[in-house]
């Protein structure tokens, strides 16, 4: 099912947990959005009725069959601040689904999922769509500088001439049948003590010729994080998408406040993140 509208609800709140790190989920209503959202995709909400400017916020799961979404988010300013206020019952205002998702490659059958922070949202849909909808086997790594916004325990899949020593796997991607690791500079248990590229790229080692030719990578996280991530795919000759996270106003084109410089043609040209992306192919960014 493909759509290509922007619907505006108003939306229940269904649930709302939070969680340590000022982390917290939020499962609201969906008639449309919950229809055609894809992972990579995002809705702009509004906070509260005294907050003017919406924020976005990345699709985390969704719902056709119960019609409703999930997002993550993690408080930082007056707006997020507001968020976390509102209870189970309340109605909120946002658009969506909005921009451009990741694309699956048929051919490319070892997805490699990498996603940091905030930006571990649409990698948890895309490995649901995948679990859902494809034969792949993905390979999942969560990076984090605060607790993480789940469970995670030693693994029960090995990972063949890989650092022994890092066993940490989100429960609800074990039960997936998926194999996951998890990194973070925090010193947690099982968990690879560094940054999440580096650690996708002990994994990549592993692989053979055939392996390597069959990895596509989907990454979404902090631009620091994304630009060495991009990097590692180029080094290894990958192909990579990442999901980018920037402020927006409009989040619908029309104030070219989110844009990010593409290479195209050996020029330098400016996108906008919101409907333009924000997955792009990493070769394709400009970075400074």
């Amino acid at each position: 099912m493909k759509d290509s509208s922007i619907y505006i609800e108003n939306a229940k709140v269904l649930n709302h947990q939070h969680m340590e790190g000022g982390q917290h989920i939020i499962r609201l209503e969906s008639e449309k959005c919950s229809q055609y959202a894809k992972p990579g995709m995002f809705i702009h909400l509004k906070c509260d009725e005294n907050t003017l400017m919406r924020r976005p916020f990345s699709v985390m799961r969704a719902s056709k069959e119960e019609k409703w979404i999930e997002i993550l988010y993690k408080t930082f300013g007056h707006g997020t601040n507001s968020l976390k206020l509102v209870e189970v019952g309340d109605t909120l205002n946002y658009m969506g689904p909005i921009g451009n998702g990741f694309s699956l490659s048929k051919k490319k059958t070892i997805p490699l999922l990498i996603g940091g922070g905030v930006g571990i949202p649409p990698l948890i849909f895309l490995a649901s769509e995948i679990k859902e909808f494809c034969n792949f086997k993905p390979i999942i790594f969560f990076g984090s500088e605060v607790t993480f916004p789940f469970k995670y325990f030693p693994s029960k899949y090995m990972i063949k001439d890989f650092l022994p020593e890092v066993t940490a796997s989100p429960d609800f991607i074990e039960a997936m049948g998926f194999v996951s690791r998890l990194a973070s500079q925090q010193d947690y248990p099982g968990c690879y003590k560094g940054f999440i590229h580096e650690l996708a790229e002990h994994w990549i080692k592993t692989l053979n010729t055939d392996q390597l030719d069959k990895v596509c990578i989907y990454s979404c996280g902090p631009t620091p994080m994304l630009e060495a991530v991009s990097l590692v795919a180029r080094k290894y000759k990958i192909d990579c998408q990442i999901c980018i996270e920037e402020h927006m106003a409009c989040a619908v084109g029309g104030c070219a406040g989110c844009i990010v410089k593409i290479k195209d043609n050996n020029k330098i040209v400016s996108k906008r993140v919101c409907v333009d992306g924000p997955v792009f192919k990493s070769s394709t960014i400009y970075y400074e």
